[in-house]
């Protein structure tokens, strides 16, 4: 496989490079928020996982964008994430310092991937050590075609 990684974090690309001396992978240091145009719709496969609950819900949309840009015409989009109800019974989430993480909505998580065709169902399933904490993962597929997303 030809693969990209990336960070915002300088330390972060040299220190991989470091674990992983002889690896294959293309690692560089990016913005998310500022990606090079040229990785726009260039992936076949795009892994996200923990970045958008890591994030405030206010960078969560742009940042699930930009996710999404890379992934190719009938390329996948994998996202695995903690995961809570948000829809309008659900008690609102709330950002303290006792966070990152804040786990995705499921309302949100399907506004992140609509237009996008599921691979199969979301998968949810309890932690282990808290089963509070639902851990959940999915893939989803750009269409090809006109209106593809």
């Amino acid at each position: 496989l030809d693969v990209t990684g990336f960070d915002i974090s300088t330390t972060a690309i040299e220190w991989a490079k470091k674990l992983h001396p002889g690896s294959t992978v293309h690692y560089e240091t990016q913005d998310l928020f500022a990606l090079p145009a040229s990785w726009r719709e260039r992936y076949d496969l795009v892994v996200e996982v923990y970045t958008l609950q890591a994030l405030p819900q206010k960078a969560r949309i742009a940042a699930a964008a930009a996710n999404r840009s890379l992934v190719a015409p009938d390329g996948t989009w994998f996202i695995y994430t903690r995961l809570r109800d948000d829809g309008p019974d659900a008690p609102p989430l709330v950002e303290t310092e006792s966070g990152p993480p804040w786990p995705l909505g499921r309302l949100e998580l399907a506004r992140f991937v609509d237009g996008l065709f599921a691979d199969a169902p979301l998968v949810e399933a309890p932690d282990p050590v808290d089963p509070q904490v639902v851990r959940s993962h999915g893939t989803w597929r750009r269409n090809l075609g006109p209106g593809a997303s």
